[in-house]
């Protein structure tokens, strides 16, 4: 019998650990899938509690910092895209908010994905950020996430009771996240507006589209300020001029149910009528901000005449193209909605003849 060497012994065992790696990442898959199709029909909202309390940002966030440390990412693969990244947002933000990405990316680590741990609980991700670790993950040969994962970095602000990252928060100590969905959306918009080789990914297409109107509505300037000041409640006291407490938990709730779901096709094929009543919903509430934004205007008198009025908003609801709101189907989209009836559904509230009679 011919003796095995131990160089054979030692393949042997890497052969047999890899094919029992690829056996359990396999079952996962296996075992989510099967979880997915038999799950019971998913909760509208996402957030854990309805009534949570959006955190206000703490004052030591426009604590001055002096300058930025980018001496970790000396003679690294990331050191041109970190020194393009902060060139870019000094330049387009105010000075008082960059602390965040001041503070941040003194210890920031940049590291491709380690197959496992991290592969089983980010293998749909391209890119992610772990703001405890302060840490960015890029999956190898996807270095075009890195600007959105910069982002986030440079959003954050991290304390021992929770984490804020630009629009998102989350309660370390109840387990309780709002506002993924606004923050994502809104990331996506900045990094396609800032940087020309960003790639979106498709499940960010909507939610990105829906946060450039909120931009609109509250403008630019105040938009990246909240975001770079981790300041949700800022926006949500922006969003009360033209919208109610309870409109607004709804809205932030339903772009964070979104998030979560805008890829799932059991959730197409079994409860359509969910992602129907959602983006409904949405779509429902961009408008009415808009359409009270100009009866402030009106009330204000910056608007003169009803007659001003009425084609003010019928020029606003005269923009929409019919599927103007959905992804392009040839990426991820919502084909199987009706973009029409669903806007004409949200129109139904209004009538400007009462806008004139409310004028004080």
């Amino acid at each position: 019998m011919q003796k095995q060497h131990k160089g054979d012994q030692n393949c042997n065992l890497i052969t047999d650990y890899v094919d029992r790696i690829i056996f359990v990442t396999a079952f996962i898959y296996a075992v989510d899938s099967i979880k997915n199709y038999f799950a019971s029909t998913p909760s509208p909202y996402y957030a854990d509690d309805p009534e949570t309390t959006i955190i206000e940002t703490p004052a030591d966030v426009n604590n001055k910092e002096a300058f930025f440390d980018l001496s970790s990412f000396k003679n690294t693969q990331y050191d041109k895209a970190v020194k393009h990244f902060v060139r870019v947002i000094s330049d387009t933000i105010e000075e008082k908010d960059l602390n965040n990405l001041k503070r941040n990316i003194k210890s920031l680590k940049v590291e491709e994905f380690n197959p496992f741990p991290f592969y089983l609980k980010y293998r749909g991700d391209q890119g992610t950020y772990l703001p405890k670790k302060n840490t960015i993950l890029l999956r190898k040969n996807r270095f075009y996430t890195i600007y959105h994962e910069l982002l986030h970095m440079a959003s954050t602000y991290n304390s021992e009771k929770f984490i804020l990252v630009g629009f998102h928060q989350y309660d370390k100590e109840n387990s309780i996240s709002i506002g993924r969905g606004l923050n994502e959306g809104y990331t996506a918009l900045l990094c396609s507006d800032l940087f020309d080789d960003y790639y979106i990914s498709c499940g960010y297409w909507y939610l990105m589209e829906i946060m450039t109107q909120i931009e609109e509505i509250v403008g630019v300037d105040k938009m990246m300020h909240l975001y770079f000041s981790s300041d949700l409640l800022g926006l949500k006291k922006e969003l009360l001029k033209y919208a109610s407490e309870e409109e607004i938990i709804d809205f932030i709730d339903e772009m964070d149910w979104i998030i979560y779901h805008v890829s799932d096709e059991q959730v197409f094929k079994k409860h359509k009528y969910l992602i129907e009543e959602c983006v409904t919903s949405i779509q429902q509430f961009i408008i009415k901000c808009n359409i009270r934004k100009i009866y402030l205007e009106y009330e204000n008198k910056e608007i003169k005449e009803a007659k001003e009025l009425r084609k003010k908003i019928n020029k606003y609801l005269q923009s929409f193209e019919s599927d103007y709101i959905f992804f392009d189907e040839s990426v991820d989209s919502y084909p199987y909605l009706d973009a029409s009836a669903i806007t004409n559904e949200a129109l139904l509230d209004f009538d400007t003849e009462d806008a004139e009679r409310k004028r004080v």
